[in-house]
């Protein structure tokens, strides 16, 4: 207690400095002109944008890129909402399932422009590194700040390395396309740019059809694509760990940089519930809504009376499969039967809190609900709600959508 209480001075260590946002490009032309060549030659080219985009606040620069030579952009889990998800070049983000759009879109690529991502094999759709060049047949190259180098196993892959200050390394890349030749590259891009289109309405038809139905045990989808509809362009949404991250990922658009907070790692239980508190007062003026699954939510839910104490509006969304899904999803993915994921009573029954009572004894408005059809209408009165909410959904223990079935 007297070490709790004690005050102290303290140094806060600074780390490496990071270039300005505008720093100068650190390569001469030769490089950036390489770079734009590629771009415009490339039958069909795509942009891999990652956190650094985010960190570099060159969101409006990587726009620009992308328009100059008609080129789509995907995003990994970091990095989304660095490029908005309702742009026509938008692939969207780096899912789990080799089929999922932007997983497809890099798979088929020749010409891969990497941004502000270190080019872990994880990030390329879970490819390991000695199958990662199967992965990418194609001219990787990469952009990055000078603080940033991309990781030793990736390097021999990457057939141009560019460092400097994000912001300024788009513009000059963009800036070394001349104007006269825009309308020729737009014509010649048009098949490309039709079957990103195509390929991204043929992801929400799926996602449509098997999201449809009013049964009982929602699929984890289901109440993202609804909270999407209801939400304000700039909301802001804190994932927390497991599948829930790959739901997301699939279904839940975001349109601007710094809206989508996730946690690091798979496995990271625990971070989203004070992690959206921490958003809430940073950015009081947004929506912000915390999504978890009920595992990771056990791990800190006594911090919502936080939200109770100072009147703080998080609306918690805990999707309840009664376990760690994520668990038994990757012993299934072994072929493993393996129960140590969910929770069960004695007769094998699924074992939960009653999470919508919980928050009721914590102070919070909420709610619980098991079908489709109460999603809306639950949803709009925790939003409208003047202090913190939670709304419990009872969820399917398995998604066929984040897998491949």
């Amino acid at each position: 207690m007297a070490v709790q209480a004690e005050s102290i001075e303290m140094k806060v260590l600074k780390g490496a400095p990071r270039p300005p946002a505008d720093d100068a490009v650190l390569q001469d032309d030769a490089h950036l002109e390489r770079v734009a060549g590629l771009l415009e030659d490339a039958r069909k080219p795509l942009i891999l944008a990652g956190a650094g985009v985010i960190r570099a606040e060159a969101s409006a620069e990587l726009l620009l890129l992308a328009e100059t030579f008609f080129c789509p952009v995907i995003t990994t889990a970091q990095g989304k909402g660095a490029f908005p998800e309702d742009h026509p070049l938008s692939g969207g983000t780096l899912g789990r399932r080799a089929r999922d759009g932007a997983n497809t879109l890099l798979a088929s690529a020749d010409v891969v422009i990497t941004i502000g991502c270190a080019c872990d094999p994880d990030v390329m759709h879970g490819a390991r590194q000695a199958s990662l060049k199967k992965v990418i047949e194609a001219t990787l190259v990469a952009l990055d700040d000078a603080a940033v180098q991309p990781l030793p196993h990736a390097q021999p892959l990457i057939e141009v390395v560019i460092l400097g200050g994000l912001k300024a390394l788009l513009r000059a890349v963009a800036e070394r396309f001349a104007p006269s030749g825009m309308g020729d590259l737009k014509r010649r891009r048009t098949r490309y740019r039709a079957s990103v289109t195509a390929l991204r309405e043929r992801q929400q038809d799926i996602a449509d059809a098997d999201t449809g139905s009013d049964g009982a045990a929602l699929p984890v989808q289901r109440p993202l694509i609804e909270l999407r509809q209801l939400l304000e362009r700039d909301a802001i949404l804190v994932v927390g760990a497991g599948s829930v991250q790959a739901a997301v990922r699939q279904v839940f658009a975001v349109y601007t940089p710094r809206s989508h907070l996730c946690a690091g790692r798979f496995g990271d239980v625990g971070w989203a519930v004070p992690a959206a508190i921490g958003a809430k007062l940073a950015m009081p003026a947004r929506q912000v809504v915390c999504v978890v699954g009920d595992g990771d939510f056990l791990q800190s839910m006594q911090e919502v009376a936080v939200c109770v104490m100072h009147t703080i509006p998080v609306v918690f969304v805990v999707l309840n499969n009664s376990g760690y899904g994520a668990v038994s999803e990757l012993h299934q993915a072994r072929g493993e039967h393996y129960l140590g994921g969910e929770f069960n009573l004695p007769d094998g029954k699924p074992y939960s809190p009653d999470f919508a009572s919980i928050a009721r004894s914590f102070g919070l408005q909420a709610w619980r609900v098991e079908f489709a059809s109460q999603l809306s209408a639950v949803f709009a009165k925790a939003l409208n709600c003047s202090g913190p909410s939670l709304v419990e959904i009872i969820t399917a223990r398995a998604s066929h959508l984040a897998h491949g079935g």
